[in-house]
């Protein structure tokens, strides 16, 4: 049992935490000259130009050899293209590094395609659409982690269905999601035909271990698990295969399942929990601060000087990053760093290409 005092200390702990995001955000921001709801206001409309089919067939291309891939990987199972697991899914096993490139750098480029080309040359476009419908193939959101749909869907519905971009319906949207649309994606998870695909409005997930973040926080307190930085550096290091690399960390909160003797190992530790599991104490302030810095500077960045710098690589990571934040404040890091950063390479790829084939600069 947690007892009251590490309850009391731990969320007097993340009052603390709370109040040093807003200070340290705020001074990274600065002076607030522009309302976000001013520059969400922008339409994307169509602009014509002859560079814009040689960028249609370099995606299409790009997205179809992803989309082949996939097949292969699917072994060819047109079902288990939709089905997270189950009895539907036939895939091919890959392990390692091959793993982490197909699912953290390969599968998310159909849709930067999608929005760089969106973007670029207007929602109207049929080519934007033709991308869009391609993505839903190949990276269906029922076929991948909840996390990941979010990162990927959330930026691609903000730019193609105009009324989500209004001041309030974007939270209102994710409220939506997580009572309605979470709980159906999880039938794609272990799909089997003996249970059936009924669905019904059922919130005892709220009551379950889903919400296992808050707990595993205060377990680190109480067993004061502190690792002087090495599950830092593991996550840094996520690229290193463990064949290279025999004792390289596991994430942190298959390490606290492991030291809590937990039949479940697969299990997060939120962003506060990682800096105490490096730094203690000292570490949860270091890592808000950095938090706060970041995500003022990156907004600073985004609605204050790049919103007409056309399509960039901070533009569009900035919009993905809209639901990596979800996952980094999860957890747990290694995972959490590691996806961003194939995400990044993911948009660093495509923006490079679509800048050499484009001839215009685009504003939007």
């Amino acid at each position: 049992m947690i007892s009251v005092s590490s309850y009391v200390y731990t969320n007097f702990i993340v009052i603390i935490c709370f109040i040093l995001f807003q200070i340290v955000y705020a001074l990274s921001y600065g002076k607030k000259d522009i309302a976000c709801k001013d520059v969400i206001k922008y339409n994307f409309t169509m602009k014509k130009t002859k560079s814009r089919y040689q960028v249609l067939s370099f995606m299409l291309l790009l997205g179809i050899s992803i989309g082949g891939f996939t097949l292969w990987y699917n072994n060819f199972n047109l079902s288990s293209l939709f089905f997270r697991g189950g009895e539907l899914t036939d895939r091919v096993v890959l392990q390692g590094p091959s793993w982490l490139l197909y699912h953290y750098f390969l599968k998310p480029i159909p849709a930067v395609c999608a929005l760089v080309y969106a973007l670029a040359y207007g929602i109207k476009s049929r080519g934007a659409w033709l991308l869009l419908i391609l993505t839903f193939v190949i990276s269906s959101p029922t076929s991948m982690a909840r996390f990941q749909a979010a990162v990927i869907y959330i930026p691609l519905f903000l730019v193609f269905f105009k009324a989500l971009r209004r001041e309030f319906y974007f939270p209102s949207v994710l409220v939506f999601g997580l009572l309605f649309i979470f709980p159906l994606l999880d039938k794609f998870r272990t799909f089997s035909s003996n249970d059936g695909f009924g669905y019904n409005l059922d919130y005892s997930f709220l009551l379950s271990g889903h919400f296992d973040s808050y707990q595993n926080f205060i377990r680190v307190f109480d067993l004061e698990m502190i690792s002087y930085g090495w599950q830092l550096l593991g996550a840094i290091l996520f690229f290193v295969p463990r064949s290279i690399w025999p004792n390289k960390p596991v994430g942190s909160g298959y390490n606290l399942a492991q030291d809590l003797n937990l039949s479940l190992s697969n299990i997060s530790l939120n962003y506060l929990g990682e800096g105490y599991i490096n730094f203690g104490i000292l570490g949860v302030l270091l890592f808000l601060a950095i938090l706060g810095i970041f995500c003022g500077w990156f907004d600073r960045k985004f609605w204050k000087k790049n919103i007409n710098a056309g399509v960039n690589i901070s533009n569009i990571f900035y919009m993905f990053s809209l639901g990596l934040v979800f996952f980094l404040m999860r957890g747990d890091l290694m995972s959490s760093f590691a996806y961003s950063m194939g995400m990044l390479f993911s948009v660093m790829l495509v923006v490079k290409i679509f800048n050499k084939l484009d001839s215009t600069n685009y504003k939007f």
